[in-house]
């Protein structure tokens, strides 16, 4: 059983002419801070801060199914990606330039993108009406194709430590969730409590989680077993759910836009309490030793998934080391450049080059890092 329970915090809520049907969360300006997105039936799409101030309106053609903003052809911009009823996946770049499109044969129904494989590219998965979950690679290509058993609401791409197979989760029309590996083999994850119209990954601290909408507007929060960790009534039909996690941008906090009929709400998920804490005069003291050794966990982790990072290639993305790591934007820069004289290591625009560099001293030295930020922080707060 999960150590916490989480609520949902509303931060705001913006109404559309028409159901949203589409929804998410990412950096279309190009500043550092994302932006919130919905695509109504109204045939426009709006943007918003993260304070709910309106940043564009645009047309936006209704006969578009799902949208999301991702950096897919791994050339460091945001590219804009699509997909639409009679079947195609497009990618354009942000002036509304063509990238590529590829033709699915099959009315787009659900689309999410994120590194599938661990090499550090993006791949687009998307479900189609005739029941087919295609993956494309950042070229347009198919990769893989699977035909399921039954419809295909929505799905999602994860990443899950505990179910190393897992490398997409697909919601059905049954109210199911499997799970399905590269190879194309399903398992079974769990079975919601109403039919499902939504769902999406989120990382919360260091526990997966999927976030499931249904069509009476409840808004669960699933770990990989089943287990429910957090709900919101929204009591209109939820249409759409996208996360976004960003340390260093909002805080380490998660971020939920959620699309219920006409509304487009945001949410940041909070730890609400640890299951375990019990409600007495002493409650302080173990939730401070709780959170001390979530947060130990989180950052041996942290160094753990750089080391992964690096046995796959020696080039590593400089916002992936970031997050990976948990920094904050002027921490990261700072230590980056003085460890790059330390270690060897390269920094060339927006990736690390740790070819001929002390990976071995680096990762000892991040270890250290915490170690010593830890030293420091109990000094401050006093012994736990």
């Amino acid at each position: 059983m999960t150590s916490i329970t989480i609520k949902f915090q509303q931060v705001w809520t913006r109404q559309f002419k028409k159901t949203v049907y589409s929804c998410c969360i990412a950096n279309l300006v190009g500043d550092v801070k994302p932006e919130i997105v919905g695509c109504s039936f109204s045939a426009e799409m709006r943007a918003f801060d993260l304070k709910g101030t309106e940043i564009f309106a645009t047309e936006f053609s209704p006969n578009i199914t799902t949208f999301k903003p991702a950096a897919v052809t791994g050339k460091g911009r945001v590219e804009l990606v699509s997909g639409d009823l009679d079947g195609f996946i497009h990618v354009m770049d942000m002036n509304g330039k063509p990238v590529w499109t590829t033709n699915l044969k099959s009315p787009v129904l659900c689309m999410d993108i994120g590194d599938m494989f661990g090499d550090e590219r993006k791949e687009i998965v998307a479900g189609l009406e005739n029941n087919k979950l295609v993956v494309l690679g950042n070229d347009g290509s198919v990769a893989l194709e699977f035909t399921l058993d039954e419809p295909i609401v929505d799905c999602a791409v994860s990443w899950l430590k505990n179910v190393p197979d897992a490398r997409i989760a697909v919601l059905l029309r049954s109210g199911k969730v499997i799970f399905i590996d590269q190879d194309g083999k399903t398992s079974p994850a769990f079975t919601l409590e109403e039919r499902g119209t939504s769902i999406a990954f989120i990382q919360f601290r260091s526990t997966p989680l999927f976030a499931v909408g249904d069509r009476s507007g409840n808004l669960r929060l699933y770990t990989t077993e089943g287990e429910v960790v957090g709900k919101q009534e929204l009591k209109q039909k939820i249409g759409c759910i996208d996360s976004f996690t960003e340390f260093g941008v909002v805080g380490n906090d998660v971020l939920l836009a959620v699309a219920a009929t006409t509304d487009l709400y945001l949410f940041k998920l909070v730890a609400d309490r640890f299951a375990d804490e019990p409600v007495e005069t002493s409650a302080s003291y173990i939730r401070r030793a709780s959170i001390k050794q979530n947060q130990e966990r989180i950052e041996k982790e942290a160094v753990q998934k750089i080391q992964k990072m690096m046995q796959v290639s020696k080039r590593l993305r400089i916002d992936m080391m970031r997050e990976a790591l948990g920094m904050d934007l002027k921490t990261f820069s700072d230590k980056m450049i003085d460890w790059a004289g330390q270690f060897g290591f390269h920094i060339d625009g927006d990736f690390v080059d740790f070819e001929n560099a002390d990976v071995n001293g680096f990762i000892s030295t991040l270890d250290g890092y915490f170690a010593d930020w830890n030293t420091k922080t109990k000094t401050k707060q006093g012994k736990i």
